[in-house]
């Protein structure tokens, strides 16, 4: 049902998604470190532009800092939205070789803008509806990752949990109280990637559930793709 909602352009960060569309997932960060002093940053685009960060503190605790950016265009109305979204994790690593293992939390913040007031809220067990402007949430996640290690491929499974937060709301530059309560989601991805010495080229497709779906207001992308170019330094090559 959602998926109708929106078209995938494979034109870097031109997405052709409902003016319903509220909350945009970023692309999940699974960097397979392999040793302290390890330093990662890759790009990716399709579904937005991702830039993704990680440094190893030590050979099991890193930090990872994530940015992304989406614009859309509504075909027929030319209204245009902007998805933005930055979050900071830590998180625990053990990277044998040849099997990889990690489990990151974090904080993020986000908001989604439109030209027009045409971002739909609905609020439960209320007759009104809103058509706002812009919204801003709070995102607290939790991701785990799996992979295996090859010299010249590694692939990875990911699962993140994002509780979602709307924050507030505008309509045309007004405050409007939209009377939520947060969403979890349930957000898989499949991650390959190619290692080139110092740079890594790959490719991940996502999905997102909302689990509370009984709290759920606004529509979502249940399905992200992307593809990128990473550079990594220090990097523990074993095989």
């Amino acid at each position: 049902m959602r998926a109708s909602k929106f078209l995938l352009n494979l034109a870097p960060a031109l997405l052709l998604i409902s003016c319903q569309t509220v909350y945009l997932p970023n692309s999940r960060n699974v960097p397979m470190l392999s040793k302290a002093g390890e330093v990662q940053g890759s790009l990716s685009f399709l579904s937005g532009y991702n830039l993704q960060t990680a440094v190893a503190l030590t050979d099991h605790f890193a930090v990872m800092g994530n940015g992304s950016y989406a614009s859309s265009r509504e075909v027929w109305t030319d209204i245009r939205s902007k998805y933005t979204l930055g979050e900071l994790g830590v998180g625990y690593f053990k990277n044998d070789g040849k099997i990889y293992f990690d489990l990151f939390g974090g904080y993020g913040a986000g908001k989604t803008s439109s030209s027009d007031s045409s971002l739909y809220f609905y609020r439960k067990n209320v007759s009104s509806n809103h058509h706002l402007s812009s919204v801003n949430y709070r995102k607290y996640f939790i991701q785990g990752g799996f992979g295996l290690r090859r010299k010249y491929f590694e692939g990875a499974l990911a699962l993140r949990f994002s509780l979602i937060d709307i924050t507030n709301g505008t309509r045309l530059g007004s405050a409007v109280d939209v009377n939520q309560s947060p969403v979890m989601f349930l957000e898989p991805a499949a991650v390959i990637r190619f290692p080139l010495k110092n740079f890594v080229l790959s490719a991940q497709v996502g999905f997102s559930e909302a689990i509370n779906s009984y709290d759920l207001r606004y529509e979502y992308v249940p399905i992200t793709i992307s593809t990128g170019i990473g550079l990594r330094l220090g990097y523990k090559n074993d095989q």
